[in-house]
């Protein structure tokens, strides 16, 4: 039987059989998309840019999890940027993230290639993808490789499973 990695993450207890899972769906989004020519990460003399990706900066718990972290972040060494694909609900959390962050930026309506080539434009040093593999999945934009390092974090309760994905932030 099909699964998507999110129910299958929720649902099945057992690590390896996520991986798999979480894996094979990483692979059909990326061998579905032309990748960006890869940019490495190198040394630079200013403060870096941090962008974060979801379509959740809205009345979501996604945001309700993250607002205080980005209303944390020292704005003397970290330029951050919101990445935003999804709808604007005119409520007072999308206002407050808003001003946690140094930059909004809309990428509704945008195709995911588009969406990449706009972060690349932003130069954007670690691309966070706050989204994962649930309803409204960014992955295809993470898969166009669009930052030189880039993290999954908090959307999705486990791996990615892309190679193009360098780090998952999470706990044991």
């Amino acid at each position: 039987a099909e699964t998507m990695p999110f129910p299958h993450a929720v649902f099945v207890d057992d690590p390896a059989e996520q991986l798999k899972v979480a894996r094979l769906y990483a692979l059909h989004v990326a061998s579905r998309v032309q990748p960006l020519p890869r940019r490495k990460a190198k040394a630079h003399g200013g403060r870096l840019r941090i962008g974060y990706l979801s379509a959740d900066f809205h009345q979501h718990a996604t945001a309700q999890l993250m607002i205080q972290m980005l209303e944390a972040h020292d704005r003397s060494r970290f330029e951050v940027t919101l990445l935003s694909a999804g709808a604007d609900d005119g409520s007072t959390m999308r206002a407050r993230l808003k001003a946690a962050s140094e930059h909004f930026v809309e990428l509704r309506g945008l195709t995911h290639a588009a969406m990449a080539q706009r972060i690349r434009e932003l130069g954007i040093h670690i691309l966070v993808d706050a989204k994962g593999a649930t309803y409204g999945t960014l992955m295809p934009v993470t898969a166009h490789r669009a930052a030189p390092l880039q993290v999954s974090w908090l959307g999705f309760p486990g791996t990615s499973g892309a190679d193009e994905v360098d780090y998952f932030i999470g706990d044991p």
